[in-house]
Parts: C-alpha cells; sequence; structure tokens
C-alpha cells in the first residue's frame, strides 16, 4: 500500500506543480461533462431516439449501469478511501468538494464504460469517446478529488463494464430476434 500511496503522491504533485488558469479552466469543464454520466445520458439519450442507433443507446445505458453497480455501490463501500483534500487540508479545491469515497473513480468508471460502448459499435465515434473519458478522468486528480489510482482502476472497471454491457445487449438481441423469427416461421 506504502509503494501505491507513493505513486499517487508523485503524480498529484506532479499535476499541482503544473496548475494555471488555462489547465483550471479546461479541468473544471471535463470534470462537470462527467457529473453524473450526464454527457454519456445524454448521448445514449439521443441515440434511443433512432431506431438505427437505439441499440447503441441501450448498450451504453446498461454498460454505465453496471459501472455504477460495481463501482459506487460495492467496491467505494467496501474499500472507503478518503479523497485527496481529506487527508491533506492543504490542497485548495477549486471546484466544489464531492461526498462519498475516492476509490475508485465513479467519473472514469462511467465515462469509460460508456466509451467502450461506443468504440465496440463504431472505432473511429469510440476514440473520440476515449478521447473525452480520459479528459475526465485525469480531470478528476488535476483537481485533486481522486488519487491516480483511482482513476486508472476506475477506468479498468468501466471498459469491463463496457465489454460485458456490450456482450449481454449482443445476447439479449441474438435471443430476441431468434424468438422474432421462430414467431414468424411458425405462422
Amino acid at each position: 500500500m506504502e509503494i501505491v500511496q507513493t505513486f499517487d503522491n508523485s503524480v498529484l504533485n506532479f499535476l499541482n506543480s503544473i496548475q494555471n488558469g488555462f489547465f483550471d479552466w479546461l479541468f473544471k469543464i471535463s470534470t462537470y461533462l462527467g457529473d453524473n454520466g450526464y454527457l454519456w445520458f445524454g448521448i445514449a439519450f439521443i441515440l434511443l431516439c433512432f431506431k438505427k442507433t437505439r441499440g447503441l443507446g441501450v448498450t451504453i445505458i446498461l454498460s454505465m449501469g453496471l459501472s455504477f453497480l460495481c463501482s459506487n455501490v460495492i467496491i467505494k463501500n467496501l474499500v472507503r478511501r478518503a479523497r485527496p483534500f481529506i487527508k491533506n487540508k492543504e490542497i485548495q479545491l477549486i471546484i466544489n468538494a464531492p461526498y462519498g469515497y475516492s476509490f475508485p473513480s465513479a467519473h472514469s468508471s462511467s465515462s469509460f464504460a460508456a466509451a467502450t460502448s461506443i468504440f465496440a459499435k463504431n472505432k473511429k465515434s469510440g476514440m473520440a469517446a476515449y478521447f473525452v473519458a480520459s479528459m475526465i478522468t485525469l480531470s478528476r486528480s488535476y483537481l485533486h478529488v481522486h488519487y491516480p489510482t483511482d482513476i486508472i482502476c476506475g477506468a479498468v472497471i468501466g471498459v469491463l463494464c463496457g465489454v460485458f454491457g456490450t456482450s449481454i445487449f449482443k445476447k439479449l438481441e441474438k435471443l430476441y430476434l431468434n424468438d422474432k423469427e421462430n414467431k414468424v416461421g411458425n405462422t
């Protein structure tokens, strides 16, 4: 655990050393995009409005739901890691202090779950989604509300939830299509 904490502190110290007005602005916007998954749910909602993209919208929501369950409900409550600004009272936050535990980063988990779902359907859009997810994720450590290992583990959990959510949707879609074909064949 000491090695992890040393790594986390050295990265946070580096991020602290590069703070400036532009990065403050950029990472505040980035972190707000990830708040409560609004950006990703917004994208999913738009996708749900069109028959051609409806499946991807459902997949994003499913993957983010799995991410929420794993990160927020299970792991955060098992690990109970305090956030960096709570451990180090010298940290001056430039955003409102988030509540809850630090490990893993739910912003990272939900963002990478959504990005992975998008990537599975469309590589080009998925790369753009991964870029946005990375900016959201990096913002969490830059703003000192998560340790780097929180965001790394959150991203890994998100990718796994995205892969799993995509797989579940494909299996359900296949079952539905097979069931629909069987009904048409029996008439």
